[in-house]
């Protein structure tokens, strides 16, 4: 055989290879001639109709072995069709690949480079594609937009024989141009990319595509392949995008249209279509009163023509919202009692969705809300502080609260490039309130942590403009002790040998407990932290000298208790502590 099975099959798909193997088991195909030098099967088929078609297969060399390149029938299917998988499969007629002059070695060393990625033979060759592309009508008179390959006739023409979106979704693309089949299997999977290939249908709606449409049509007309019509078809150099025009009419009633703008021009909701599923992606519009194509009935010689069909994507994308806009809402009217509050509580909502103007200038927009970034620090038992973040948007007497980093959900106004001018700034100078990635996060400090944030962070803080820092009046007022810490002795003499010495340290009109200045003794520790938020250094020289005389002092079982017992000859020491 010249060419194996599975290459046929692959060529021609499951059901022409199927239909040729009858053709070929029964003796219908009548006459093969090889050329070995161009490497062309020319056969005669007998098939329905009263005369033989005549078929002829052109292979490309791939090292060793053979490929179909492409054919052509005088049949209806005139490519890739059944009569050519007979001739390649009629086992007493077609010529063993020996027939095949030999092939030097350097031949075949070059053939295997060239060919690379795919036959030269093949790509230069192949039939040119093109996308049709089709208004027309369902069942419920809804106007869509359909579209299916087509491929160059031999006249020059474009015709839908031969080619299907199951062809073009094949892993080879034999007899066409492969570039193009590429192009245009990409724009199959974007518009219907919930459709099996196994079940590519005829047609596919290009107005059910979402965004990764429009890349794919950029990229389509990139590969060559025309977009063809009754009329001139093409994608817009400017993309769509969602107005709402604002004026004011009779006796102060507001206006609202909704309209699609494309660069200058306002598109007429009468001869436009929406392109997407549920939110937009973009829009399809003509220039004149269009022929739409309606199920059952062909278009009459005096129905009118577009000028031209355009597709554009919206840029940036339309919302659910804008969609639902421009598909329900259209035009209203708002009453004059009513106009203040439409500018109050929509305006800003509208703005989310869409450019608000007026046209006519009838209309002056109120003043959109600014961001402002909240942080509020709380707390909890124990000094520990807790840091949240929030946007706030002010209006009127009214304040309107987001979550932080959260833009998915709202439909309310949000300034997106105001927020993000603000975080800069804050990450600036934020430090501990940083995540591990350096984004802003709701975080918990503990004990010298919450202390570092709030004396130092902080203050750092609230000269950031957009920022508001709200500190609860449960969080302390960490701040150094700014005096040298006092010590006071007292005695009380129980015998003659021994006296009980009660210890007071004062900073800043503030007691310390001794056991808080034990406790750091203990631990190797040069701070303590008072429960007002007070902190002090315990390194100093006069608590130095407490901690010696504590140690030397003090029993084990009187850790806890702010009173020493000393005997007589030690009450010096402890008189000095105080001068």
């Amino acid at each position: 055989m010249l060419v194996a099975d599975p290459e046929i099959r692959a060529a021609v798909g499951d059901v022409a290879f199927e239909r040729g193997r009858r053709y070929a088991e029964r003796g219908d195909v009548l006459k093969t001639v090889w050329n070995a030098r161009e490497l062309v099967l020319i056969g005669q088929v007998q098939g329905s109709a009263p005369w033989p078609y005549t078929t002829v297969v052109e292979l490309a060399r791939h090292g060793s072995t053979l490929d179909v390149a492409r054919s052509s029938c005088t049949c209806p299917v005139r490519v890739l069709c059944k009569h050519a998988a007979a001739v390649l499969l009629a086992p007493e007629r077609a010529p063993e690949a020996g027939a095949a002059p030999p092939v030097p070695s350097w031949q075949s060393s070059l053939d295997r480079a060239l060919d690379a990625g795919g036959s030269v033979r093949s790509r230069a060759r192949g039939s040119a594609l093109a996308l049709l592309v089709e208004l027309t009508t369902d069942r419920d008179d809804r106007v869509r937009l359909r579209a299916r390959p087509v491929s160059r006739s031999a006249a020059g023409r474009w015709v839908k024989s031969g080619i299907s979106w199951d062809v073009v979704n094949r892993r080879h693309h034999y007899g066409l141009d492969a570039t193009h089949a590429a192009a245009l299997a990409s724009v199959y999977r974007a518009a219907h990319d919930d459709v099996p290939w196994a079940s590519a249908p005829t047609t596919i709606w290009l107005d059910q595509g979402g965004p990764a449409l429009w890349p794919a049509l950029v990229g389509l007309v990139d590969a060559g392949v025309e977009l063809t019509s009754d009329v001139p078809v093409t994608l817009s150099s400017e993309p769509a995008g969602v107005e709402v025009d604002l004026r004011t009419a009779d006796e102060g009633t507001l206006e609202m249209a909704v309209h699609v703008r494309v660069g200058d021009l306002e598109l007429d909701p009468e001869r436009m279509l929406l392109i997407g599923r549920d939110a937009a992606s973009g829009v399809c519009w003509w220039d004149d009163a269009v022929a739409v194509r309606r199920p059952g009935r062909a278009l009459r010689g005096q129905d009118p023509q577009p000028a031209q069909l355009v597709l554009a994507p919206f840029v940036p994308a339309a919302s659910d919202a804008a969609t639902a806009l421009l598909r329900d809402v259209g035009e209203l009217l708002v009453p004059a009692d009513e106009t203040a509050r439409f500018l109050r509580t929509y305006y800003p909502r509208l703005v989310a969705h869409a450019h608000v103007g007026s046209s006519d200038g009838s209309v002056t927009p109120p003043a959109l809300p600014t961001p402002t970034l909240q942080l509020r620090l709380g707390a909890e038992p124990g000094h520990v502080v807790t840091a949240t973040w929030a946007w706030e948007y002010r209006e009127g007497d009214g304040v309107v609260t987001h979550r932080f980093g959260v833009h998915e959900t709202t439909s309310e106004w949000r300034d997106i490039a105001a927020e993000a001018a603000i975080v800069a700034d804050v990450q600036a100078v934020a430090g501990p309130l940083l995540d591990g990635s350096g984004s802003l996060a709701d975080a918990r400090f503990v004990a010298w942590q919450a202390v570092e944030l709030v004396e130092q962070v902080v203050p750092s803080l609230r000269g950031v403009r957009g920022l508001e820092v709200v500190v609860d009046e449960a969080v302390p007022a960490y701040r150094q002790a700014s005096g040298e810490a006092a010590v006071e002795i007292m005695t009380e003499s129980k015998d003659r040998d021994w006296f009980d010495l009660t210890v007071r340290v004062v900073v800043n009109g503030v007691e310390v407990p001794v056991p808080a200045l034990l406790r750091a003794f203990a631990l190797g520790e040069t701070r303590v932290l008072l429960p007002d938020g007070l902190w002090l250094q315990v390194d100093t020289p006069a608590l130095a000298r407490l901690r010696a005389l504590v140690e030397e002092s003090r029993a084990l079982e009187d850790k806890h208790s702010d009173s020493v017992r000393v005997g007589r000859l030690q009450a010096g020491m402890w008189a000095e502590l105080e001068d």
